[in-house]
């Protein structure tokens, strides 16, 4: 599945607020930015979002 869809909640975000659609603004904005933006996820420990611009 893909994170930056728009109104996408992962199973699992039961319990958390939110409409779904802050990952896919984000990605939107680096897209015109022409940045990039990765995720690194590790199970029960936590996610690091990385954006990085052209030089």
């Amino acid at each position: 599945s893909n994170i930056f869809d728009i109104f996408k909640r992962l199973p699992n975000s039961q319990g958390f607020e939110g409409s779904g659609i802050g990952l896919s603004i984000v990605k939107r904005i680096v897209d015109r930015l022409e940045a990039k933006v990765t995720v690194d996820s590790e199970l029960n420990i936590g996610t690091t979002f990385c954006i990085t611009f052209k030089a």
